[in-house]
């Protein structure tokens, strides 16, 4: 990546906005992504001096993890970092003050504790433009893991009373950490007692939305509490409840080191670390580029939709990626499989689709609209058609629905059918009229011989959302699409006697 560009007199608000160019944040990223991996495993040798070589060779089999959106730019595609698929999404805003340093049921990282049952510790990468440790660091990840390590303690206890042969007694109370652990560099005493006294009101919401549907799984998977560690300007991070240095040789927990790639000037302002940088890294010559910390950061705003995968597998070959950005998009536009799936469009590949179909999976919902409606289709029709407990299955009375009473009319020709979908027009007319909700949950109630209540609320569609995870991790919807199934399913006209 060469690029002969020579250092403007200008001021630092100028700075700022040369800085925020394509250009200028994809070649800090392509710094601080070099040699991470060393610089880290040297950081954390040199915190322990006196590590053994075993020591040291097992530090560095540690898998690496980016946190999701800002993290993926910095491990390349393909590359030795990244040993595994786990997605992981710890949401900065999740931990904001103004959030009141929330606990989200949508991003439970259930995968994670799955993959640290296996191999103890991992690498986490995210960075911030504004902040040495972007909060997704230094707030989100120690209430979560906080939380988790207390609704297991709290799941342990209850089926310790169930449990005649006490195989719950692996890990002792006493020796059972609940802490909340925060970086002192970041989070103060006072701010520390302030997240520490919403805790048990964050565990409170997470038992009663049941978003965890085999406790089982996770008291036998998370047998060793969570706790977190931060690598971040060449240091490691102490505690802000203990003088007690963060540390990868304690046994006793599943630990996730929290790594920033970044270098933050030293003596800026929060709102300006960006420096000139030349492409030899040093100083005393006038042409590179402005160098900003965490430039992944808010990549929707500056990226115009260049993917991490794309950059990486494209940046040796364009002597100008900002000039090459649209071909790039062409090119992913070309690599996309029909159905996200290595299927040909347009044919009947029904071998294909079905050797390609995960294992012991029998639906296929495919929204022409994209993933958010057919995540959308999949949540109402199981809300409607499946008891709310893992594993999924269909009501023992819904095989006996007979879909055509919902219309009164008489169903028209046999080959008077809306499209392909097997739904006689007349059918069709009914569910698309300006009643046609109320005249489909009417047949739902009937059906079913329910009282007229809703058939879900917020904290039950929360619910079914974890339960769909289960089967496909990807399964996301907006929070706008979560607000209309809401008001599909609760603001019927037939409700509002209760």
């Amino acid at each position: 990546m060469q690029f002969n560009e020579q250092q403007p007199h200008i001021n630092s608000r100028q700075q700022r906005k040369l800085a925020y160019r394509a250009r200028n944040r994809l070649l800090s990223i392509h710094r601080d992504a070099q040699n991470l991996k060393q610089r880290v495993y040297d950081i954390l040798e040199s915190h322990h001096p006196d590590v053994s070589s075993t020591s040291s060779t097992r530090i560095k089999s540690f898998p690496w993890l980016p946190n999701k959106n800002c993290g993926s730019w910095y491990l390349p595609p393909n590359n030795e970092l990244t040993t595994y698929s786990t997605e992981v999404y710890f949401k900065s805003s999740d931990g904001h003050i103004t959030s009141n340093y929330a606990f989200s049921l949508k991003r439970l990282n259930l995968p994670l504790i799955e993959l640290l049952h296996q191999v103890n510790y991992c690498f986490l990468v995210d960075s911030s433009v504004r902040k040495i440790l972007p909060d997704s660091f230094s707030r989100t990840i120690p209430v979560w893991c906080c939380v988790m390590n207390r609704i297991v303690q709290q799941y342990r206890a209850e089926f310790r009373q169930l449990d005649e042969n006490n195989q719950y007694d692996e890990v002792g109370e006493d020796e059972w950490d609940t802490s909340l652990y925060t970086p002192a560099s970041i989070v103060s005493p006072e701010e520390y007692a302030e997240i520490s006294s919403l805790i048990g009101s964050r565990v409170e919401l997470l038992y009663s939305s049941k978003a965890i549907v085999n406790p089982s799984w996770l008291v036998s998977t998370l047998n060793k509490p969570l706790r977190p560690m931060w690598i971040v300007e060449g240091q490691v991070q102490s505690y802000t409840n203990s003088l007690q240095l963060s540390s990868v040789e304690d046994e006793k927990y599943y630990t996730i080191i929290c790594c920033n790639p970044s270098n933050y000037h030293e003596g800026s302002s929060s709102k300006n670390h960006i420096h000139w940088k030349n492409h030899s890294g040093s100083d005393e010559t006038s042409f590179g580029y402005y160098y900003t910390p965490g430039a992944a950061d808010d990549d929707s705003e500056w990226g115009r939709n260049l993917s991490p995968n794309l950059f990486w597998s494209n940046y040796t070959e364009y002597p100008d990626i900002q000039e090459s950005i649209k071909e790039q998009q062409e090119q992913r536009q070309r690599n996309c499989f029909y159905l996200q799936l290595p299927v040909a469009e347009g044919k009947k590949d029904k071998i294909e689709l079905e050797r390609w179909m995960p294992q012991k999976r029998r639906v296929l919902v495919y929204g022409t609209k994209g993933r958010d409606r057919a995540v959308a289709v999949v949540l109402a029709f199981v809300v409607l058609a499946c008891p709310p407990t893992y594993p999924l299955k269909l009501k023992e009375t819904f095989a006996g629905f007979d879909i055509d009473t919902i219309s009164q009319q008489q169903q028209g020709e046999a080959d008077n059918i809306y499209h392909h979908s097997d739904l006689h027009l007349d059918l069709v007319d009914v569910l698309l009229d300006k009643n046609g909700r109320e005249t489909f949950l009417h047949w739902m109630h009937n059906q079913a011989s329910l009282p007229q209540e809703p058939f879900a609320d917020k904290e039950s569609l929360r619910i079914v959302l974890q339960l769909v995870t289960q089967y496909r991790e990807n399964a996301e919807t907006t929070r706008s699409t979560m607000q209309k199934l809401n008001r599909f399913f609760m603001s019927s006209s037939m409700y509002r006697h209760i």
